[in-house]
């Protein structure tokens, strides 16, 4: 079916998808759609349609109809053989966007990279003439000490290298290349043996006695006791915090300013420690509503700037002459005081939402060892 649906809370998008006479994917958003997922398929809803949002039915004759209008508009246009490799990377960013569905981060990254980096070297270049010379050449350059702005770290070299593979593997069948020029080139070994950064449960109270507001020790105490992201902090809704089941459940965010899904894109379930569960229990307003933000902004509904709270949190772990952590830290903080409580890393991971064990096991560095080495006391006498 020429058709993608993409959905944000309770709201679903329609999309038209077809490739022209050039063999070019193309995508153009439809509208709002009236549909629901029923059986693991998108279906018209039950009931009385709204004006301006489109059934399935209207979606495919406007997929016909962009259709038509786009092979008039292709007239004279070149091959797309012989395309730049900035059109392809501008065309296969439009296709994250659009029909992927990148997160807003993610959309704002990946066009600094193709700015900031990969035009400069191969934007004039035409995008069949790219060869692995070239694309070798370019990385080489990118980890020398004589490079303009610094040599680029190896974790930032292999970011450039992914993506750039990422665009040409995209293109390989609209533009009929016959091989992708960044094959075959090894990633640099990105060498982290660095402990993540945390506060100890001490720090943490000490942090919240010197918040500037009862919001903002609440905030604190979320990030720090459950692990969530700051953007996640934020987007926290009183009908995600299950008492009862001494649940928290996390599946909103905030991403480059705008409302999105968590990182992963998938919610998630943290067990409500009982510290927690009380400063909750105590903020919430008697006339809340489960769909009302547990941190309240200036006007009703709006969610709180992240980047003021987080220069709030500054101030108050300078106030406390804690350690200077990020935010973040917070985060890591969790992760770190769970495992040494004896939490196995997979209940960490998806406490926290990471997608590999490799990441969560960053934690085992913090982990206190005095039960172990007694373990070892006991074996060798």
């Amino acid at each position: 079916m020429p058709l993608v649906f993409r959905q944000k809370g309770p709201d679903v998008a329609v999309y038209a998808r077809w490739r022209d006479s050039t063999r070019r994917q193309r995508t153009k958003l439809l509208g709002p759609a009236w549909v629901e997922q029923r059986d693991g398929q998108w279906r018209n809803r039950r009931g009385r349609k709204p004006e301006g949002t489109l059934t399935i039915e209207d979606a495919l004759l406007g997929v016909q109809s962009l259709a038509s209008e786009h092979e008039v508009d292709l007239t004279g246009q070149a091959d797309l053989r012989g395309a730049s490799f900035e059109d392809v990377a501008w065309a296969w960013h439009a296709n994250g966007r659009d029909v992927v569905g990148w997160r807003p981060s993610t959309i704002e990254d990946r066009e600094h990279t193709i700015r900031r980096h990969l035009l400069p070297a191969f934007g004039h270049r035409p995008i069949r003439s790219l060869d692995r010379a070239e694309v070798r050449r370019w990385w080489a350059q990118l980890h020398s000490t004589s490079r303009e702005g610094g040599r680029l770290s190896d974790r930032n070299c292999n970011k450039l290298l992914t993506e750039l593979r990422a665009i040409l593997n995209w293109a390989r069948e609209d533009y009929e290349l016959e091989s992708n020029a960044a094959d075959g080139i090894a990633k640099h070994p990105e060498r982290n043996s660095e402990r993540p950064s945390f506060f100890t449960r001490e720090q943490v109270e000490e942090l919240v006695a010197a918040a500037s507001s009862e919001q903002d020790a609440l905030a604190f105490k979320i990030a720090a006791f459950a692990g969530l992201r700051r953007g996640e902090v934020v987007s926290l809704r009183w009908r995600c915090v299950d008492s009862a089941r001494s649940n928290l459940h996390v599946n909103e965010s905030v991403s480059a300013g705008q409302d999105s899904t968590t990182k992963s894109g998938k919610g998630r379930a943290i067990p409500l420690a009982k510290t927690l569960g009380e400063a909750l229990a105590t903020a919430r307003p008697p006339d809340a509503s489960d769909d009302d933000l547990v941190l309240t902004g200036a006007v009703h509904g709006v969610k709180i700037d992240g980047s003021a709270l987080r220069r709030r949190y500054e101030a108050a772990r300078e106030r406390a002459e804690l350690p200077p952590l990020r935010f973040h830290d917070l985060r890591h903080t969790f992760g770190s005081l769970a495992v040494d409580a004896g939490a196995s890393l997979v209940q960490v991971q998806a406490w926290m939402g990471h997608s590999a064990i490799q990441t969560t096991m960053r934690y085992l560095h913090t982990k206190s060892r005095t039960a172990d080495a007694e373990l070892l006391d006991r074996a060798f006498g």
